[in-house]
């Protein structure tokens, strides 16, 4: 009997390939054959698609394989959707360990950032980080800049403080003090977007660093009179 085939009992460890070559190889015998490969089949689903605690065990495993790769997509599970084409449910599903991941959905995820999705079922794989970089995922970035939601906070963060410092703050926009709607229309004419939460709290993270001061100023409608409600206002000087 071939040895690779006891050994063969785990999704990393068989490949279609290895199965070929065992079923070429093997006795003559045809009834020694049958109980094989029906030993091998027994052996190998029960590992990985079995009921037992062990395979219960790989099934959450690789779902936090799953969630690796979301989160280090920078995506939420909205966007993690969209990218993929699959429905959120199906995520949700696989975190709470509801359902199993599918070949046929590893697939998916791995062609929507540009790697083999196949290994997500390798344990001793590692994630690759090279998804970061994605063609793809690049791409989603740039189309779908203005669904915020898709994007995990972070991310979110890191963009628009990186955006702020470069586009406005080092190209001398806070020369002369501005009110918090002047930045924002000032992202929105850059092709940038930002809710106001994610805004203020990146002004302020500015000022804390010493790179824009704040200070009351009276408020102006539309027509550029002053109101009597004072707000803060931001300046690099």
């Amino acid at each position: 009997m071939d040895t690779r085939l006891l050994s063969c009992v785990t999704a990393s460890e068989c490949s279609h390939k290895t199965l070929l070559n065992i079923q070429t190889n093997e006795s003559t015998d045809k009834y020694s054959h049958i109980i094989l490969f029906v030993k091998f089949f027994s052996k190998f689903f029960h590992s990985i698609w079995g009921m037992g605690k062990t395979n219960e065990e790989y099934n959450l495993i690789v779902a936090e394989r799953v969630k690796a790769i979301q989160l280090l997509s920078d995506l939420e599970v909205e966007g993690f959707a969209q990218i993929t084409g699959l429905s959120k449910d199906i995520f949700y599903s696989i975190y709470s360990g509801r359902r199993r991941l599918t070949l046929e959905t590893a697939k998916i995820i791995g062609e929507s950032l540009d790697f083999d999705g196949s290994i997500i079922f390798d344990l001793n794989t590692p994630i690759p980080s090279s998804i970061k970089h994605s063609v793809n995922l690049k791409r989603f970035k740039r189309e779908h800049i203005y669904n915020v939601e898709f994007f995990s906070k972070s991310w979110s963060e890191k963009k628009l403080s990186k955006i702020i410092e470069s586009k406005l703050i080092e190209k001398g926009f806070f020369s002369s003090p501005k009110y918090t709607s002047d930045v924002m229309k000032e992202l929105i004419s850059l092709g940038e977007v930002a809710n106001n939460d994610l805004l203020n709290k990146q002004l302020k993270y500015f000022t804390i660093k010493g790179q824009l001061r704040k200070y009351k100023a009276k408020l102006k409608n539309k027509f550029g009179e002053e109101l009597n409600r004072e707000v803060y206002v931001y300046s690099d000087k």
